[in-house]
């Protein structure tokens, strides 16, 4: 089984950048443990302080799907959605690097 991958490009609501970083960084804690969770990371892009980067990696893309349906999870969605003026990303799979055996 293929390891899965999304990369996510969100870009909040005006001024509300900060507030949704945070929400996403309050989810790394919800995932920590979550049963195939191998890299969740979350970045503020520095020319553009609304746009946040996401990077996951998941022993598979079930094991990602899994993660969606957890109520902490479902959480964090449902208070981010209003944040997010767009969206864009990729799923990707990873294959090696730093961090990934």
């Amino acid at each position: 089984m293929a390891r899965f991958g999304v990369v996510g490009k969100l870009v909040a609501q005006p001024g509300q950048g900060q507030e949704l970083l945070e929400l996403l960084i309050a989810a790394t804690r919800e995932l920590q443990g979550a049963d195939g969770c191998e890299l969740y990371v979350v970045g503020q892009d520095r020319d553009d302080l609304d746009t946040i980067w996401v990077f996951e990696a998941w022993r598979d893309e079930a094991a990602h799907r899994a993660s969606l349906d957890l109520p902490a999870v479902r959480g964090v969605i449902d208070r981010g959605l209003p944040l997010i003026a767009e969206r864009d990303g990729a799923k990707l799979e990873p294959v090696g690097g730093v961090g990934l055996d």
